[in-house]
């Protein structure tokens, strides 16, 4: 049961290892996606001020004096593509910032199970050793009680040799025989 939890408490640690490994990444990708943005709107803020110079200068805007008509126009649609994707990168942050923000808190679930799982073992340890502890006296007291018993076995069959050699030796007395008896103890 106990290696059970410990398992379960692994698959736990690592899942959440693997789990903050995934926030690292979306955190580093998130990073990256702002300084992407930072970079599009600087370009944005330089091409303001060209045309705002343009247009302070006196310059036509929808055509340049080298003689390439449309040039400014295509700036405009270029400008346009730009703050689209701008969007699209602001609404990618902000899906990546929900997303990082579940993370977080599966994250701080799986934290809480996991300690809640461990204070719970903890906890169901201290009777298994009180168990344990009241196990060993009862196999103290088994041991005891066989030690007692071999002994009490012993003190019987000496009590049966000294009969027989009081015995014997009344015998002995009575027809004058010697009689040697051999004791032979089967505990010693």
């Amino acid at each position: 049961m106990a290696e059970k939890k410990e398992q379960r408490l692994k698959a736990l640690d690592m899942e959440l290892d693997r789990r903050s490994s995934i926030i690292k990444c979306k955190e580093a990708k998130l990073e990256r996606l702002e300084s992407q943005l930072k970079v599009r709107e600087n370009a944005l803020q330089t091409r303001e001020k060209r045309l705002s110079n343009r247009e302070g200068r006196g310059e036509d805007t929808s055509e340049r004096v080298s003689g390439q008509p449309g040039k400014e126009s295509k700036l405009n649609e270029r400008e346009k593509q730009l703050q689209a994707k701008e969007k699209d990168l602001e609404m990618k942050q902000e899906l990546l910032r929900a997303t990082e923000r579940q993370l977080t808190a599966l994250g701080q679930e799986l934290t809480d199970k996991f300690h809640y799982l461990k204070t719970k073992q903890s906890n169901r340890n201290v009777p298994v050793a009180m168990a344990s502890s009241i196990g060993a006296s009862q196999k103290g007291r088994k041991a005891a009680g066989k030690v007692t018993k071999v002994a009490a076995k012993r003190m019987n069959h000496l009590k049966t040799v000294g009969n027989m050699l009081a015995a014997n030796k009344k015998n002995a007395n009575k027809e004058k025989v010697c009689i040697i008896v051999t004791i032979w103890d089967p505990y010693c």
